[in-house]
C-alpha cells in the first residue's frame, strides 16, 4: 500500500518581470514560472524513493509542498490515505524533514539542539531521545559543545539525529550529502539504509540515487520524466550511442552498415543516417567499414539520461 500518493501536483510561482524596485512598486508587473508541472507518483512503506535532477528541476519545490511548507497551485497530496491539504494536524507529526540549512541552532550546544526539538514534538524523555539519537550519530564526545563550532559534517549528522527526534514514518531529506567529503557523505548514506522507515530524498548525483534508491524519479524543469528502478535508470544511463553520419553515397553506406552485427539501428534523417550501436562498442570498428566513402559530418548525439533530459527541452520548447 501507498504511504504517499501525489496526483497532479503543480506549483506556479509570480515574478516581477522589472528588477526595478520603483517599477515593481508603482507598476507592477508579473511572469508566471512553473517550478512544479503536474506530476505523479506513489512512495511504498518503508521504501526509499529519490528525486534526481539538476539544480533547478523542481526537486526541493517538491519537498516543501510535500511537507506542507509551500501551498501547491495545483494537485492532491495523500499521505496514509489523508489528504494533506485538509488533514495536516493530523499528519505533521508523522513526517520529519531536513533542508540544507540544517535547520539547527548556533548558540546552542548539540544535546541542547535536540532536546528543544524533542520539547516540540512533546516526545515522553526529551533527555533521554536527545542521548540516543546522538549516540546513533556518534555525537556523543561532542554533545556539551555550541554548534556554531561545528564542521558541516558533525552538522549534518546532527541534522539528521534532529530530523529523527519525533521517530518519523516519513523522512523528507533534501540534498543530504551535498557539501560533503567522501567520509561524510558515506556515513549518511550507510546511515539512511538503516533506518526504519519511508524516505524521500533528493539528489543530482547519479550514482548516490542507483545506490540508495529502491526507485528513483527524473525531474527535469519542474517534469517528472522518468519513474523506475535503479536499474531501468542504468539501461538509460549505459543505453545506445548515436551518431549521425552523412557520405557521399548514403544508401551504399546504409547497406554496407546493415550487415555490421554492432549496428543496432540506422534512421534516415533528411540528408543523414542515424546509427544506434550499443554503449559499450567502439564506433570507429563501424567506421573502418566507411573507409572508401567520403565522410561529410560525424557527429554524436546525446543519449542517455542527457537525451532523455533534452528531449523534455525541446518538448517544452515547442510549446513555449
Amino acid at each position: 500500500m501507498s504511504i504517499i500518493k501525489v496526483e497532479n501536483l503543480t506549483k506556479v510561482f509570480k515574478k516581477h518581470v522589472s528588477s526595478n524596485f520603483i517599477k515593481r512598486l508603482l507598476f507592477p508587473k508579473y511572469k508566471k514560472f512553473k517550478a512544479v508541472d503536474s506530476i505523479s507518483f506513489e512512495i511504498e512503506k518503508g521504501e526509499i524513493f529519490g528525486l534526481l535532477g539538476p539544480n533547478g528541476a523542481g526537486k526541493t519545490t517538491t519537498i516543501l509542498m510535500l511537507s506542507g511548507l509551500e501551498y501547491p497551485t495545483a494537485g492532491i497530496i495523500h499521505v496514509n490515505g489523508l489528504n494533506i491539504k485538509n488533514n495536516f494536524n493530523q499528519i505533521c507529526g508523522k513526517f520529519n524533514v531536513l533542508f540544507s540549512d540544517k535547520l539547527l541552532y548556533n548558540r546552542l550546544t548539540a544535546f541542547d539542539n535536540l532536546v528543544f526539538y524533542a520539547n516540540l514534538y512533546t516526545v515522553d524523555d526529551p533527555k533521554k531521545r536527545a542521548e540516543e539519537l546522538l549516540n546513533l550519530v556518534d555525537l556523543i564526545p561532542w554533545k556539551d559543545q555550541y554548534v556554531e563550532n561545528f564542521s558541516l559534517g558533525m552538522r549534518m549528522k546532527l541534522a539528521l539525529a534532529r530530523a529523527l527526534v519525533n521517530d518519523p514514518e516519513i523522512l523528507y531529506l533534501d540534498e543530504p550529502t551535498l557539501g560533503l567529503d567522501v567520509k561524510n557523505a558515506e556515513f549518511v548514506r550507510k546511515f539512511l539504509q538503516k533506518l526504519d522507515c519511508t524516505i524521500l530524498l533528493t539528489t543530482h548525483y547519479l550514482n548516490e540515487a542507483i545506490m540508495l534508491c529502491n526507485r528513483i524519479g527524473v525531474l527535469q524543469k519542474g517534469r517528472l520524466v522518468h519513474v523506475g528502478t535503479p536499474e531501468d535508470l542504468k539501461k538509460i544511463h549505459e543505453g545506445q550511442r548515436s551518431f549521425l553520419i552523412n557520405t557521399n553515397d548514403n544508401q551504399s553506406a546504409k547497406k554496407i552498415l546493415a550487415d555490421n552485427p554492432l549496428v543496432e539501428e540506422i534512421i534516415e534523417k533528411n540528408e543523414n543516417l542515424e546509427i544506434n550501436i550499443k554503449q559499450c562498442n567502439d564506433f570507429f570498428e563501424i567506421l573502418n567499414d566507411l573507409r572508401d566513402y567520403k565522410l561529410y559530418q560525424f557527429q554524436e548525439l546525446k543519449t542517455g539520461l542527457e537525451g532523455l533530459f533534452e528531449d523534455v527541452d525541446d518538448e517544452l520548447g515547442d510549446n513555449n
